[in-house]
């Protein structure tokens, strides 16, 4: 297994459930109800849910799990009387069909975990008819951690024309800092990124994140775009081809692209959607700055649900 920067681990569990709905494109709904998949070979999934099923040529071993990983995401869901369930791999065309929003947190980076040709195909195909996609991709490699997190989530983005370059993008030193990290032991530098559109931002002041890849748009013909989050000034892009450190360009963590009738949503990281209390693979983020309440954005935006503005 890859070592993780600040002791982050792949300790894997994993789940799946199939979805029962014979329409391919999205449904007519009550308002205000959101049907959300989440892939079960996504990384804070699998940490989350004991699997049902793993890839066949899969031979390795998960060395344990986060149970409470994703625990205030789930509960915030259900408390909006939103559905939430799980991919049971391969991805067809059945288990999209009802569907509003399928959401992916960083696929699993090894090699039998990667998407089926099949499985772009019919999510592909579902966005072209309306479906919508939020995809939390993570980082690449850095100086001192060779893994890229982005090889499997690569061949999702680029289906709506993106590319998720092997970079590091971490904190500058202006940044915040988690303090008395229960995980790390010391205090955490995170990025703290403002949302730059109007229909994301309902009660964000702050996006918290612990780092990224980059985002690049590399097809302009596929459908328009949009920044939704952008790096603050000081932070800064690793190159593990030469070792060099630059200003991150394009500036996106958060990047939206028009797909037919449907959008995709890239952004570069998935951990801070975590609860605070769980440390793998990194230290979770849900209740730092408005993470919570962006996460809510991203699924009601997506979904076509109402502009939620959750509690204090």
């Amino acid at each position: 297994m890859p070592s993780f920067d600040r002791s982050r681990r792949a300790l894997l569990t994993g789940a799946g459930a199939l979805l029962a709905s014979s329409s391919f494109a999205p449904p007519a709904r009550a308002a205000g109800s959101v049907n959300i998949l989440f892939d079960s070979w996504s990384t804070q999934v699998l940490l989350y849910k004991k699997p049902s099923s793993l890839p066949p040529n899969f031979t390795g071993t998960f060395p344990g799990s986060e149970p409470g990983r994703l625990r205030t995401l789930f509960d915030t869901i259900a408390r909006l009387g939103w559905r939430a369930h799980f991919t049971e791999p391969p991805i067809t065309p059945f288990q999209l069909a009802g569907v509003n929003v399928y959401v992916s947190l960083t696929r699993f980076l090894q090699p039998a975990f990667a998407y089926q040709k099949t499985e772009l195909d019919a999510l592909q195909n579902w966005v072209e008819a309306g479906g919508n996609v939020l995809l939390m991709t993570n980082h690449g490699a850095s100086a001192g951690n060779p893994t890229d997190w982005t090889v499997n989530d690569n061949d999702l983005a680029a289906r709506f024309g993106v590319s998720l370059w092997n970079y590091f993008v971490g904190p500058g030193s202006e940044s915040p800092v988690v303090p008395d990290s229960a995980c790390l032991g010391d205090p955490l530098p995170v990025l703290s990124m403002s949302v730059r559109h109007s229909r994301y931002s309902l009660g964000v002041e702050r996006v918290w994140a612990h780092d990224s890849c980059l985002i690049q748009r590399t097809d302009p013909l596929i459908g328009d775009t949009a920044t939704v989050v952008a790096f603050p000034d000081d932070a800064t892009a690793y190159n593990p081809a030469n070792g060099t450190i630059v200003t991150p360009f394009p500036p996106y963590f958060g990047l939206e692209v028009s797909h037919g009738a449907g959008k995709a949503l890239v952004l570069g990281n998935s951990g801070w959607v975590g609860d605070e209390d769980t440390c793998q693979p990194a230290p979770g983020l849900i209740h730092q700055a408005s993470n919570l309440q962006f996460v809510v954005n991203c699924l009601s935006v997506l979904g076509g649900a109402p502009p939620i503005k959750l509690r204090d």
